[in-house]
């Protein structure tokens, strides 16, 4: 079995996260309205979250733009975002680049995403051309 990729730090220990397992909880976001800190960091090619700070954690991984997220987000009009990772039994994960034009977080590489508009309802799930 491969070694875990993503581990929590949850009271002092690293602990695995469970593939069914929902990682919000864990960090604090069951504890009222947000926002939630997170602390992460990249540890030998894992990704280690906590809700509290850890040695040689930040709030935002090295990859990861700067600048204020309150900023980022109050202005946009964001309520929620949500990322999803899913690894494949041969260690294959689904990424897609943003464009170099967008003003927010250009040219790098993001789980798939999208959003949707106040006046749309949630669309039926279907497989698309990208997964075929």
């Amino acid at each position: 079995m491969a070694a875990a990729r993503l581990l929590l730090r949850l009271a002092g220990r690293l602990e695995s996260a469970n593939f069914l397992q929902s990682v919000c909880g864990l960090l604090g976001a069951e504890q009222g309205p947000g926002p939630w800190q997170a602390h992460c960091s990249l540890e030998r090619g894992r990704l280690v979250l906590s809700s509290h700070s850890f040695p040689g954690a930040s709030e935002r991984l090295p990859i990861q733009p700067g600048g204020s997220r309150t900023e980022l987000t109050t202005t946009r009009g964001v309520d929620v975002a949500v990322a999803v990772i899913l690894q494949s039994s041969d260690q294959t994960v689904l990424l897609t680049r943003r464009t170099c034009t967008l003003p927010i977080s250009p040219n790098i590489w993001v789980p798939p995403g999208g959003h949707m508009e106040l006046d749309e309802e949630v669309p039926v799930c279907r497989p698309n051309q990208e997964t075929r």
